[in-house]
């Protein structure tokens, strides 16, 4: 799917590809919380708008749970992740690239300077967001989750 908005996104993560250290501080305290919301071996983790994955030490996140599932809409940056982050066990990492999680994408690409939202366009988002019960993660093929964390949505 491409659209202005996934196009700025994608521009976005581009920018913020070489800022692995700025994020540092952020990444140790996001994956601490990670590791520390699962207490076993066999874990199954799945991080929504994950991107660069700047905000997540993979190599520790592999060590920790048996399955890591990265989900964004921007399939670049998932793939920039493995060479910032080489040092993961990428055995245990799946990647899921150009999802829209949250089902509305197309929507909000819709809107741009000729036709813009306008309050109906929005009271009826957040009315059908707030029906929303699921994630469709079984449409991606992943079994059920031990921890399930946006860190970018």
């Amino acid at each position: 799917m491409t659209s202005w908005l996934s196009d700025e996104q994608a521009h976005k993560n581009r920018l913020l590809r070489l800022a692995w250290q700025r994020f540092q501080p952020h990444r140790e305290r996001v994956t601490g919380l990670l590791r520390s919301s699962y207490e076993g071996s066999a874990g199954r983790l799945v991080v929504i708008g994950a991107g660069n994955c700047n905000d997540l030490d993979l190599p520790a996140l592999t060590s920790h749970f048996a399955e890591v599932h990265l989900i964004d809409i921007d399939a670049a940056a998932l793939a920039a992740a493995r060479e910032i982050q080489p040092g993961a066990d990428w055995s245990r990492i799946r990647v899921h690239g150009g999802v829209d999680i949250t089902g509305v994408f197309d929507r909000l690409s819709s809107w741009n300077e000729e036709r813009p939202a306008s309050l109906d366009d929005f009271q009826s988002l957040t009315v059908e967001l707030r029906a929303r019960t699921d994630l469709p993660l079984d449409q991606l093929g992943i079994e059920p989750a031990d921890v399930v964390a946006s860190v970018c949505v």
